[in-house]
């Protein structure tokens, strides 16, 4: 027995019409993802010796707050405000204190960007510079300390 034309195809435009916004919305999810995610990793190398020094001192916003710092850092005006704030919450939503269980600063390599946002981050949080700043702000400010 087979379905004729004529009843299948409002039923399949239907399930077309109701499924594309679904389908655009996750390949633009994907497509905003992928180009944070290196920024993301870059900032994995740098933010888990932080945390793993500073995390009992840490509460969550100062932990969103160090992230987007890195990240905007890293990025170097690559990304938008919007797209760090993105790669902030990814960042928070993807960390493993076990995986970054025994990384320390001195697993960066001297000299190496990561290595001198590790040390303007760790200075700018540990003295309180920038609290209740925007962090894409206190980036700008820190852009010239890194160079």
């Amino acid at each position: 027995m087979s379905i004729p034309l004529s009843t299948a195809a409002p039923v399949l435009l239907t399930l077309a019409s109701v499924s594309l916004p679904f389908v655009a919305g996750a390949l633009i999810r994907r497509a905003r993802l992928n180009k944070v995610l290196p920024i993301i990793r870059r900032a994995f190398v740098v933010l888990d010796p932080l945390l793993n020094e500073h995390i009992k001192s840490y509460g969550s916003s100062d932990v969103r707050f160090a992230a987007e710092l890195i990240t905007a850092l890293l990025a170097d005006g690559a990304l938008t405000q919007a797209e760090v704030r993105y790669a902030a919450v990814e960042i928070q939503r993807r960390y493993r204190p076990e995986l970054a269980a025994g990384k320390t600063a001195l697993s960066l390599a001297p000299g190496s960007i990561e290595q001198k946002v590790y040390n303007a981050v760790d200075e700018a949080m540990e003295k309180g510079l920038f609290k209740g700043s925007d962090a894409f702000a206190a980036a700008r400010s820190l852009f010239t300390v890194i160079r």
